[in-house]
């Protein structure tokens, strides 16, 4: 059975990866913009 800090430490995994995967989309987003000029995207 889970107990309290286990549970803590599933929410912060979960924290991190959420955070991890935010920066990478950022990132691609940023990518996205040099190839295609913010005016063409929709």
């Amino acid at each position: 059975m889970l107990d309290e800090s286990c549970g803590l430490a599933v929410g912060l995994a979960l924290c991190s990866r959420i955070r991890a995967e935010h920066r990478r989309a950022k990132a691609a987003r940023r990518r996205l913009l040099k190839i295609v000029p913010p005016t063409s995207v929709p």
